[in-house]
């Protein structure tokens, strides 16, 4: 579908929206049902053919994904940690800010739930601080997940009907 979409989007002449299109392709890769081998390939092509650096930022945090998939903790823990610096570097706060759920990922798979549980904790006191809500359900649910899997029940509820009484109908 990704690549019709694409090809509709050449033939109107739209290369930004081409271009747009066959990085969310790509980065659904991670996704799907689909070896982590071959998503990460797509994945270091999206990075190569990125063209400005928020969207390299994107392949780096969605290549850091995939090689804490492969067991590749510090190569993953760079990956993410540059995409959030340069997204904040850009002035892009909220976007760095959301990038917790990429860090608590990656640190989720190399065995640090701890780590995890308090960069997720960050992201969300810094979208506090920035006013923004638009990833702070997501981290906010992320954040319950990683409480009740570690038997915070009673936080983790309080997270969820937090998140409940605060999404946009």
């Amino acid at each position: 579908a990704a690549l019709r979409a694409e090809a509709h989007a050449l033939a109107a002449g739209d290369h930004a929206l081409a271009a747009s299109v066959r990085g969310w392709g790509k980065r659904s890769l991670a996704f799907g049902p689909v070896p982590v081998d071959a998503a990460l390939q797509a994945a270091q092509e999206m990075l190569a053919s990125a063209e400005g650096f928020t969207a390299r930022a994107d392949a780096r945090r969605d290549l850091g994904k995939l090689l804490a998939m492969q067991g590749q903790f510090e190569a993953a823990r760079d990956a993410v940690r540059e995409a959030t610096d340069v997204t904040r570097e850009a002035g892009m706060l909220v976007e760095a800010a959301a990038t917790s759920q990429a860090v608590a990922f990656v640190e989720l798979r190399a065995g640090a739930p701890d780590a995890a549980e308090v960069v997720l904790r960050n992201g969300i006191d810094e979208l506090d601080r920035l006013g923004n809500r638009s990833y702070r359900g997501t981290t906010a649910l992320l954040l319950a997940d990683r409480l009740a899997a570690r038997g915070a029940h009673e936080e983790a509820s309080r997270w969820c009907a937090e998140v409940r009484g605060t999404l946009n109908e």
